[in-house]
């Protein structure tokens, strides 16, 4: 598993800055990540 920082910055059909990596968690698993589900919004913001 890594960390990531993510700007949600969404603009002209793009986002506007890339994902950082921030560091490695070799404590964490897969199963220690929750699923996102039933979100409102569209992969690329629209409803």
């Amino acid at each position: 598993m890594v960390e990531i920082g993510v700007d949600m910055a969404f603009e002209h059909q793009r986002w506007r800055h890339r994902v950082r990596f921030n560091r490695t968690r070799p404590e964490m698993s897969v199963y220690d990540v929750p699923l996102i589900l039933g979100e409102e919004l569209g992969y690329y913001g629209e409803a």
